[in-house]
């Protein structure tokens, strides 16, 4: 509906905001469990050690990887663009020339229109 009226750029950011709250919410219950369980098996520090690491390692892989991807930091200097150029000769032909025009999202630029056929 909000799509249709328009406001394209707040739906966005609207599903942005539930997407990380969700991810969150997933890390939460992820981490309590697993300490639940490693409470009722083991001693409660082992459970506490091992959920501190759950939800350190799922903030890193959800939100501070990510982060760093977005800004840039990793791939400005030297050696992130050398396995990029490595990366571009690996590639097939069509798929290096997508990466070179900055569209590394794995699709391809839309087909040209077909021409119709002759009827018989």
């Amino acid at each position: 509906m909000l799509f249709r009226q328009g406001r394209k750029e707040t739906l966005v950011r609207r599903s942005d905001l539930y997407g990380i709250l969700g991810a969150l919410a997933l890390a939460v219950s992820m981490t309590t469990a697993t300490m639940f369980v490693i409470d009722y098996l083991f001693d409660a520090t082992v459970a506490w050690l091992t959920a501190g690491l759950l939800a350190l390692l799922a903030l890193w892989t959800w939100f501070g990887q990510p982060a760093l991807d977005r800004s840039g930091a990793l791939e400005h200097g030297g050696a992130g663009e050398e396995r990029r150029r490595a990366a571009r000769r690996t590639l097939s032909p069509p798929t290096a020339a997508r990466c070179r025009r900055g569209r590394t999202d794995g699709r391809s630029p839309p087909a040209p229109p077909r021409t119709p056929r002759p009827t018989r």
